[in-house]
């Protein structure tokens, strides 16, 4: 049983499987080549994170998968994030999965118990809980966020399909507030 964690950009998308015992079994980082990086070639950056996002869907089709809602610090981020969230979500579709929206804070305060951690932070407990020994190249902040929301992707399926799951009045909240693709 897999678990998908996607945190969509257009410029650096990070995929990342895990298992149900939170190991760490995949990951690909949609980096973007330095000929796509121009505003021109939006619509081949966006057919390269759907294509890459169905391939690692139909290799280990996971039971649930969370995408990263998105955080904006300005306006003009809006509509190109939207872009980047819309192709993960079609590419989830049309395989038929299972996906969940969450917001940055809310995986956060899941993964560290902190809703204001930094991606460092969220970086360090990732690569921590990776399996990754020191001296291993430290994963992208990509897939670090992925990695983080694959395990909130876990939690919920296991809150959701576990009758009488003990969760925190916290735990709870984040339960009932993720957007299932239902």
């Amino acid at each position: 049983m897999y678990f998908l964690g996607v945190d969509p950009s257009l410029n650096g998308t990070g995929l990342h499987v895990i298992d149900e015992k939170l190991r760490s079994i995949d990951y690909v980082h949609v980096k973007m080549p330095a000929k796509l990086r121009s505003g021109s070639n939006g619509g081949q950056r966006l057919k390269l994170i759907h294509s890459m996002t169905r391939d690692i869907i139909a290799e280990y089709t996971p039971v649930l998968s969370c995408i990263e809602q998105g955080a904006f610090s300005a306006t003009s981020q809006h509509h190109s994030l939207g872009k980047a969230i819309g192709v993960c979500e079609l590419a989830l579709a049309l395989e038929e999965r299972e996906y969940i929206f969450i917001e940055p804070t809310r995986m956060k305060k899941m993964v560290t118990g902190n809703g204001r951690a930094s991606k460092a932070v969220v970086s360090a407990y990732m690569y921590l809980n990776s399996g990754l020994v020191e001296g291993d190249t430290p994963l992208p902040d990509d897939i670090s966020d992925a990695f983080a929301l694959a395990s909130v992707a876990r939690f919920i399926w296991r809150a959701a399909h576990t009758p009488g799951a003990a969760l925190s009045l916290y735990e709870t909240s984040v339960v009932n507030s993720v957007v299932w693709s239902r």
